[in-house]
């Protein structure tokens, strides 16, 4: 879908461009640039520029327009991103590198930050072998493992934590966000009352489940394959790093494994997981928890966000079904 499908989606002047490479590199003399297709949140560029003498290309990512139509936890995302891209580094995780990150806007009028080119590209996009497909979702396994392994502070959306928003335990902080998230909805109308209530009701059935999980962890919030680059190394495909890291949360280690896009046979084999282990009735009723959040934001997203009612019906569809399973379950 072009990036026009996006209400929160506007370009840059190429004087706005100079503004900000000016405000990071007071040198920079812009050499090409060109808008990266996909996005629908912010607006990416790749920029080519040379400074000191020396020629650079990084990535510019630029914040929504029409905030008023953001969530609130995208009020910080790219702060956030900043700050977990650090603690990925940290525990050697392949992870974009950010060199600068201004949310003042006084240079533009809105957010941006900038990160290190690296020439690869999504995993979804790529075609390779079932052999390399294989390996590389086993890579991407081991790489949220790893994630999974550093622990948080408290319980909540990384966003909301790291900006004074956290919850004690993990049921307070799933619930907060389906409250959050009904209220958002049925204010455009997407919910109706009933439905809302019937969402928060199927939750509130486990709270003695959600709160059997007792230490934070780092999750990445919104895993699947075009949140993956890859990359060619002596002909063979291998991991660069995993981006977009915006939607983190602070939780149980199901909020990533409920994500239906990412648990491929590869990816659990790295893991260390068999897929029986996900299965029992506890690790099942987490998962759809999270699940159920994925497709609320889904829903709302498509209809307020971008131009996709279909996608947004789609995904309402999804949110009742997995609701109706939580309230038998």
């Amino acid at each position: 879908m072009a990036n026009s499908a996006s209400r929160l989606f506007r370009e840059l002047t190429e004087e706005e461009l100079k503004c900000v490479l000016a405000s990071v590199w007071s040198d920079a003399a812009l050499l090409s640039y060109s808008l990266c297709s996909g996005g629908l949140f912010n607006t990416t560029y790749r920029v080519s520029f040379r400074t000191r003498g020396r020629e650079q290309t990084v990535i510019l990512r630029v914040g929504p327009v029409h905030r008023e139509l953001l969530m609130g936890y995208e009020h910080h995302m790219m702060e956030t991103e900043t700050a977990i891209f650090a603690q990925m580094h940290k525990a050697g995780i392949p992870a974009s590198t950010v060199l600068a990150c201004n949310t003042e806007r006084r240079v533009i009028d809105r957010d941006f930050m900038i990160v290190e080119y690296i020439d690869g590209v999504p995993f979804s996009g790529a075609e390779m072998p079932e052999e390399e497909r294989r390996a590389i979702d086993r890579e991407m396994g081991r790489a949220v493992r790893r994630m999974h392994e550093i622990e948080c502070p408290a319980f909540g959306r990384a966003t909301d934590v790291l900006f004074g928003r956290s919850y004690t335990n993990y049921f307070d902080s799933i619930l907060a966000e389906v409250r959050d998230l009904c209220e958002k909805t049925l204010a455009c109308g997407l919910y109706t009352s009933e439905e809302s209530s019937f969402i928060e009701n199927a939750v509130r059935r486990h709270e003695a489940i959600l709160k059997t999980a007792v230490t934070p962890r780092l999750c990445h919030g919104d895993l699947w394959s075009g949140n993956l680059l890859v990359e060619k190394k002596e002909g063979k495909w291998a991991m660069a790093a995993l981006i977009d890291v915006d939607r983190a949360y602070f939780g149980d280690v199901d909020f990533d494994l409920g994500n239906p896009w990412i648990l491929s046979d590869g990816f659990l084999e790295g893991y260390g997981i068999q897929r029986e282990e996900l299965e029992t009735r506890e690790r099942k009723i987490k998962r759809e928890c999270a699940a159920l959040i994925y497709f609320m934001i889904e829903t709302y997203v498509w209809a307020a966000q971008y131009s996709g009612p279909d996608n947004a019906a789609n995904a309402k569809r999804i949110v009742m079904e997995k609701s109706r399973f939580l309230t038998e379950a």
